[in-house]
């Protein structure tokens, strides 16, 4: 290979890697300024919000279905979790804490959903 071809390979893995850089940088900063402040945790079942609950009680919520089944939710510590739950595969109990607004946990044996919601800004209109 020639010394040009060489030049031309760096060049482009130079020109590859920033780009790389860009988008990563972007991406993280782009989550910073979007990070609003957890307020609430929602428990939706059956796509319809159910219970609204502030993140800052201290609170065990059993949610239950019409069939009988149930999950056991903790609000504690600015986070939430659920505790217990009698699916089959405990993935909602494997998830751990949340806290974040955008965060959810989601049971689908049971069809719930529960999602950190936070300060949301309302708007009279928008211009453009």
């Amino acid at each position: 290979m020639t010394r040009i071809g060489n030049k031309n390979i760096i060049k482009n893995s130079i020109l590859f890697v920033t780009i790389c850089i860009i988008v990563i940088l972007t991406f993280f900063v782009r989550e910073l300024l979007q990070e609003e402040e957890a307020q609430s945790v929602e428990i939706v079942r059956n796509g319809t919000v159910t219970d609204i609950y502030p993140l800052t009680e201290e609170k065990k919520i059993r949610v239950t279905d019409e069939q009988g089944h149930y999950n056991i939710i903790e609000i504690s510590q600015g986070s939430v979790r659920v505790m217990e739950a009698d699916c089959s595969n405990q993935d909602c109990v494997r998830q751990g804490r949340i806290a974040k607004s955008g965060e959810s946990i989601i049971c689908l044996p049971h069809q719930l959903v529960i999602r950190i919601k936070g300060v949301t800004q309302e708007y009279d209109a928008v211009s453009w």
